[in-house]
């Protein structure tokens, strides 16, 4: 045997043990390896699922203009009792019901997500109540006849944010998942969409099965839920939620009362008309650096006048805004930047306010009963059709105010620069005392004015 056919003979048995236990090792690497990634490829699908069944949830409120119910016998429709109230506040989602395949609304191992929703819908006569949650659910009318039951001021608002009949969401970094403000990401959610993924064949929102620590906070009934990050054989349970914002935004135009079309031509140039009381700054759906228009108007089938009862900024931009009521105890008509117009058709009455900003403003008040007006910024022109019992401050600027009525001398001011008075009344009307008052608050008086 030569030399080089010695160097030809095999592995000794030490060598061959040395390089099975390194394959055992990385095929045993690569099977983990490829395990994580499958399991991550299923986790990134269904998110994908849900975030497409939670759109069409919102798709049905823009056509229905009301959320669906849970399905509780798997058929995929949503469970009414009579028709009207839900059969329950948990179940699945109502694929059928939603327009969607079954498969679009599982988890990649097959479970129709769960779906559970603020736990009043089972009443009836709350349903109808649109200052309950619950009202996002029912599909019956308003008391005006008309579709949704529920209203921009309907809960959870900044003004009323709490609803303990609605889902809690812990933050995933929140070592107890509890209503304790710190361990909070977001309440007062009406609806959630939930997968349960591998555990979930015989998993409800109110029903375990093989969860146990984190996951089963998301299945024990309680209205708290939890978002937790991915850990393999630990916590694979995901969800979406949908807020009262959100379910509101689909039919925004129809909350606002919204109608651009009519005959009689008085809402020409405006492009919003909210036939009812303004009761809360939700109410106006304000953009930035644009013009914006509305015009709040009476509904005598409500019994509103057309008031102005919250605090609403036009920010900036050329706005114009005319009010048929008044601006009530609570209210305040900020005009913003730019150069702007209001019309109140009644009075600023006691703890109303109208503020005119920075700009060239032009206003027309029906009178001035203890409430307020500041012109601001700006070269302004203000007429008060009736008496002044409250408070006017031409503050800064060349202004011109033109008041038809009586007023109390000492509640006006014409402000800083050359201001302008025009007065119905005579100057001796006034006493010497009050006639040099007066002159003292404006430059330029124009006594016994014919208002046209």
């Amino acid at each position: 045997m030569n030399e080089f056919q010695k160097r030809q003979q095999g592995f000794s048995l030490v060598e061959m043990a040395i390089v099975l236990v390194i394959l055992s090792l990385l095929i045993g690497g690569g099977f983990s390896t490829v395990g994580a990634y499958l399991d991550n490829s299923k986790q990134s699908h269904t998110l994908g699922s849900l975030e497409n069944t939670k759109k069409a949830m919102l798709n049905y409120v823009k056509v229905n203009y009301y959320m669906p119910c849970p399905d509780i016998n798997n058929d995929g429709n949503e469970d009414r009792i009579s028709g009207l109230a839900c059969s329950s506040s948990v179940g699945t989602v109502p694929f059928n019901s939603l327009g969607l395949g079954a498969a679009i609304a599982s988890d990649d191992f097959g479970n129709v997500f769960a779906y559970g929703v603020d736990t009043g819908v089972t009443t009836a006569a709350s349903m109808i109540n649109k200052d309950l949650p619950v009202s996002y659910f029912s599909n019956t009318m308003n008391s005006n006849g008309n579709f949704p039951a529920f209203r921009l001021e309907t809960p959870p608002t900044s003004v009323n944010p709490n609803v303990a009949t609605s889902y809690t969401v812990c933050k995933k970094s929140a070592a107890v998942c509890d209503a304790t403000a710190s361990n909070v990401e977001v309440n007062s959610i009406p609806a959630i969409i939930m997968a349960f993924n591998e555990n979930g064949a015989s998993t409800t929102l109110n029903a375990c099965n093989a969860e146990t620590g984190d996951e089963a906070e998301n299945c024990n009934n309680d209205l708290l839920v939890r978002k937790k990050f991915f850990s393999d054989g630990a916590y694979d349970d995901q969800l979406v939620t949908i807020s009262g914002y959100e379910i509101k935004e689909q039919v925004l135009d129809l909350l606002n009362e919204i109608s651009l079309t009519f005959n009689n031509g008085i809402y020409d140039g405006y492009d919003v008309i909210i036939r009812r009381d303004v009761n809360s700054a939700n109410d106006l759906n304000v953009g930035n650096g644009e013009a914006n228009s509305f015009y709040i108007d009476e509904n005598s089938s409500l019994g509103e006048n057309g008031d102005l009862n919250a605090n609403v900024q036009l920010k900036d931009g050329n706005d114009k805004l005319y009010i048929k009521g008044d601006v009530g105890s609570g209210g305040n008509a900020d005009l913003g930047i730019d150069n702007d117009t209001i019309t109140v058709n009644g009075n600023i009455s006691l703890g109303g306010t109208v503020t005119l900003g920075k700009g060239d403003d032009y206003a027309v008040i029906g009178g001035i009963m203890e409430g307020s007006l500041n012109a601001g910024w700006g070269n302004d022109e203000v007429i008060v059709k009736g008496t002044v019992y409250g408070t006017i401050n031409m503050d800064q600027g060349a202004d011109v105010l033109y008041l038809y009525g009586n007023f109390p001398i000492a509640n006006i001011d014409g402000g800083s620069e050359t201001d302008t008075l025009y007065t119905t009344k005579l100057s001796t009307d006034f006493t010497p005392t009050e006639k040099t008052l007066l002159e003292s608050k404006f430059e330029i008086i124009n006594y016994g004015y014919v208002a046209p």
